[in-house]
């Protein structure tokens, strides 16, 4: 009994071990993840600002530009 308690004893700090390593790498990923969408909505708002404002720019300067896309 005593080589299997020694085993399971083995398994089981393996298995924690493990989950400390992939709850760090998992945690690394999250935090990631939500910067890669902050800066995406970030640039996607700049877009949006760019486009409004050059549709008014572009209307304001030549009338007869408007319905023609570029």
């Amino acid at each position: 009994m005593r080589g299997s308690a020694k085993k399971v004893e083995s398994l089981e700090s393996e298995l924690k071990q493990t989950k400390q390593t992939y709850n760090a790498a998992l945690t690394k990923l999250i935090k990631r993840v939500k910067k890669l969408e902050q800066t995406i909505k970030t640039s996607q708002a700049r877009r949006r600002a760019k486009v409004v404002i050059s549709d008014d720019e572009e209307a304001e300067e030549d009338p007869s530009n408007q319905g023609k896309e570029f």
